[in-house]
């Protein structure tokens, strides 16, 4: 009868190693695709950024003040483009792009609060926001106020 009883049992699950990496595949498949109560912190923590976001961060960050297209952020990348983007999706929440310009508003805030004798036209300026319109429109959309509200803040 015992003979019986072990033909039953799948052979990945008589070795203790294999055992483990099956029952380890089975929760993290679990944790993954089933839904459960700890399933938003597990899609907030997509654990460290790859090298390519990283590379990108910092050559931005360097770079606030040039102009930079999405062509230059590939060569400091070094990975296609739409690999770019959807590392960009997953570790920052938005394509590099759209996190440049988010990197250019709030250092053209932290500007017009330094209490310097500057001008909103001179700061748009210098953050590579042509249009002093649009540059207006996000500014507000992104602080809840216009830059010159922030500027009189800052004086």
């Amino acid at each position: 009868m015992a003979a019986v009883e072990e033909s039953l049992e799948p052979w990945a699950l008589r070795d203790p190693i294999r055992e483990g990496a099956f029952l380890e595949s089975v929760m993290n498949l679990l944790l993954l695709y089933h839904p459960h109560s700890c399933a938003a912190s597990l899609k907030r923590n997509p654990g460290p950024a790859p090298r390519d976001v990283k590379r990108v961060i910092d050559y931005i960050e360097a770079h606030l003040e040039h102009d930079v297209t999405l062509a230059d952020l590939v060569v400091q990348a070094g990975v296609p483009g739409r690999t770019l983007n959807e590392h960009f999706r997953v570790f920052a929440g938005e394509p590099p792009m759209a996190y440049l310009r988010l990197r250019r508003l709030e250092a053209a805030r932290r500007a017009l609060q330094s209490g310097e004798e500057i001008s909103v036209t001179q700061v748009a300026l210098r953050f590579g926001f042509n249009s002093l319109g649009r540059f207006a429109g996000v500014y507000r959309r992104a602080f809840g106020e216009s830059p010159r509200e922030t500027l009189k803040l800052g004086r």
